[in-house]
């Protein structure tokens, strides 16, 4: 009866070791799309629950992986928002080209900074990924946040040393070029902004820190 028991039991941490060590789950980018772009719980994913790792694990050990998750989760969000800050606005013809409704040096000012922030994240998240694809049950990721932090994120202090000419720059094309105004209240208006303004993108690095 005991060897039974016992059988069984290794039967289901074997079971859970395999499914712990998948390598082909979702990207959390992907999650985020299947979710319509809403971060979820590390608990609620389905690779963890049909793993059975929730039956063998602490509370505490249940918290620290739901915060793990979330730093992922959460740098995967914001990449996707630097992705729209610079594809919609950014890279909007009516931003660029012969006919732009603002001279580069204006854009230079709004955008020139955003390009190396989005290098950063994608940096950043692909190590944080590699990690979620290396197991479900998530080891510490201070060593990955510290060796960007000496390496990675410097950019940073640039991005937020130019935010307050960035800021009075914006405000000036909003009340001295009409051009301006009009085209960037179309743009905000599109189904990708999520009701958010262009100074909401752009105050996304800033809020990140």
């Amino acid at each position: 009866m005991l060897n039974s028991v016992s059988n069984q039991q290794d039967i289901r941490e074997r079971k859970v070791s395999r499914m712990l060590q998948k390598t082909s789950r979702s990207s959390v980018q992907q999650l985020l799309l299947s979710n319509a772009g809403q971060r979820s719980l590390w608990s609620d994913l389905p690779e963890v629950v049909e793993s059975g790792i929730l039956d063998n694990i602490s509370p505490s050990e249940r918290k620290l992986q739901e915060a793990i998750f979330e730093i992922i989760s959460s740098e995967a969000s914001y990449l996707k928002s630097l992705n729209v800050l610079i594809t919609h606005f950014a890279n909007s013809p009516k931003f660029t080209g012969d006919f732009a409704v603002l001279c580069p040096k204006d854009r230079c000012t709004l955008f020139n900074e955003v390009y190396e922030v989005r290098v950063c994240s994608e940096k950043f998240l692909h190590d944080l990924e590699y990690r979620w694809q290396e197991t479900i049950q998530l080891s510490g990721i201070s060593d990955i946040i510290l060796h960007h932090a000496k390496t990675n994120f410097s950019i940073f202090i640039k991005y937020c040393s130019n935010q307050i000419v960035q800021d009075r720059t914006l405000k000036r094309l909003k009340s001295e070029n009409v051009y301006f105004a009009d085209t960037l209240k179309e743009l905000e208006s599109s189904q990708a902004c999520q009701s958010l303004s262009l100074h909401s993108f752009l105050m996304l690095p800033m809020q990140r820190i």
